[in-house]
């Protein structure tokens, strides 16, 4: 289901070694608790901007360093 976007769109992308970036089915806000899945990819938080009347503007976004397994 897309997502609905009120001021802006939130989302969360997985970015393993040498591959494109793949959605994270249900990450679309503007937080992220990163899960096993994500260990030795690079997240990719994109956030796009919405004017009231419900135009897209250009498309930003953050890359993380690699997601490494930790011991905590």
């Amino acid at each position: 289901m897309p997502s609905v976007c009120v001021l802006a769109c939130f989302s969360w992308l997985r970015r393993k070694w040498n591959s494109s970036p793949v959605v994270i089915v249900g990450a679309e806000d503007d937080e992220y608790q990163p899960t096993i899945d994500d260990v030795d990819s690079s997240l990719v938080f994109m956030y796009t901007p919405v004017t009231e009347e419900g135009a897209k503007g250009e498309p930003q976004y953050k890359y993380t360093d690699f997601v490494r397994a930790g011991n905590d």
